[in-house]
């Protein structure tokens, strides 16, 4: 039996697959790691044991939601973002805000659930990562976040909160909890508008085009909009501003740094939109994106084809499942 590289947990099965090692973990879930990055990684760096919570609590999620077996490798260049994920990347993705953690819980906890509403779920030093805790030496973090939900009226506790204790719970989610995850899932399905930000000039229509090919490609029956392909009497900008209100899904190109995709992307980001920054290659290589954004996990491309591709699969990645 060897360690998990991520958590430390003894892993029950350890197997190969051309350049891969198969590592089922009891905290970190089922994953394939590149051979030469689990003979490498740094087990007793602490900068890395301060990020490893974060790739947990990434491979739990594939394995709940998506039923996916995720493939961990160093190189971002290579990374698909369907089945194939770079480290650095899903540290970045990270969700910094603690509203949004919370809410990948309770959908982690609905889940568990399996679509009975009355089910009890037992949770214990297995369900870390599914409830975004960073702390596996004592039960702190997961008993705060346990009462977090229990005031919120999501969960309640068979026994009260004495039952929180020793990384041991039995909780049930309740009605109003049940209320929550529906508004959770209906507002990352209700929207089917994907908002097209880029500079607009005759050389880049062809780009346009790839663009809305590649998302239209995905059959998740989305609507592609750029403003100046709508009919209307607004102020552009006011147009603009409308638009991304009612998104799901911001696509931003950088191509020549526009100041005014920038602040379409800023404004979506404030309103908690899935942004998906699109680059060229040059621009990332030279360093010309402003540093505000450089770490978001970005589309680079060399050519029109890779961002139909890359385009198409991150879009599925994201949303594929919904």
């Amino acid at each position: 039996m060897t360690e998990c590289v991520f958590c430390g947990s003894g892993t029950s099965e350890e197997q190969s697959e051309a350049m891969y090692k198969y590592i089922k973990c009891p905290i970190c879930g089922e994953y394939s790691i590149m051979d030469d990055l689990y003979d490498d990684y740094p087990e007793d760096d602490e900068k890395v044991k301060k990020y490893s919570f974060k790739v947990s609590s990434f491979i739990r999620e594939c394995n709940l939601h998506s039923e996916s077996v995720p493939k961990l490798i160093s190189n971002c260049e290579k990374e698909d973002n369907i089945s194939i994920f770079c480290i650095e990347n899903i540290v970045k993705k990270y969700p910094s805000e603690i509203d949004e953690r919370i809410d990948r819980i309770i959908l982690n906890l609905a889940s568990l659930a399996k679509g009975r509403i009355e089910k009890p779920i037992n949770l214990d030093k297995n369900s870390l990562p599914l409830l975004y805790c960073s702390n596996y030496e004592d039960d702190s973090e997961f008993q705060y976040i346990l009462k977090i939900l229990l005031n919120m009226g999501i969960i309640t506790g068979f026994q009260g909160l004495k039952n929180f204790s020793s990384f041991q719970a039995t909780i049930q989610i309740t009605y109003d909890g049940w209320t929550k995850i529906d508004d959770l899932r209906r507002i990352r399905n209700q929207s089917k508008i994907v908002f097209v930000a880029m500079r607009i000039c005759p050389k880049y229509e062809n780009k346009y085009a790839v663009i809305k090919n590649a998302i239209d490609s995905t059959k998740l029956d989305y609507e592609v909009i750029r403003v100046d392909k709508e009919n209307h009497n607004d102020k552009i900008c006011d147009r603009i501003i409308y638009n991304i209100k009612r998104s799901k899904i911001v696509v931003c190109d950088l191509e020549e740094q526009n100041q005014g995709v920038y602040f379409e992307a800023g404004f979506a980001k404030g309103l908690g939109k899935e942004v998906i920054w699109l680059c060229p290659k040059k621009d990332l290589d030279d360093k010309k994106i402003h540093f505000d954004v450089n770490q978001y996990n970005m589309i680079d491309y060399e050519n029109e084809e890779e961002i139909f591709e890359k385009l198409k699969n991150r879009i599925l990645a994201i949303f594929g499942t919904n």
